[in-house]
């Protein structure tokens, strides 16, 4: 079970990262964009993982009963669904900061 929550530690260390950049002043930068996309996809892989260690917990608990007393349970709940949703739209927004972040460039090289 702790794999899911070393994942979303890792993921919420690397939006702290993006906010101590934020909090520099250094906005449209590829370490920003680095550790925002990699929050988005942890916060995406905790779910995918939580699913499977959910169902995964079920067998090893009902491991020892009779056969035909052994459960495997698995389920995706609504919140489960919006966090994947939001973990897309943070992707998105990576990828929005990339482009702004290559645009900056571009105007860096001009001036």
């Amino acid at each position: 079970m702790m794999v899911p929550v070393g994942i979303m530690m890792f993921g919420l260390w690397n939006l702290r990262q993006l906010f101590q950049g934020f909090g520099a002043g250094r906005i449209f930068t590829l370490e920003n964009t680095r550790s925002l996309r990699i929050f988005a996809w942890s916060a995406m892989v905790v779910i995918v993982v939580q699913f499977f260690t959910d169902g995964l917990l079920a067998v090893v608990l009902t491991l020892s009963n009779p056969p035909g007393q052994r459960i495997l349970a698995l389920s995706l709940s609504t919140e489960q669904i919006v966090a994947i949703f939001i973990g897309a739209v943070f992707v998105v927004i990576a990828r929005v900061l990339e482009e702004g972040r290559k645009l900056a460039d571009d105007n860096a090289s001009i001036l």
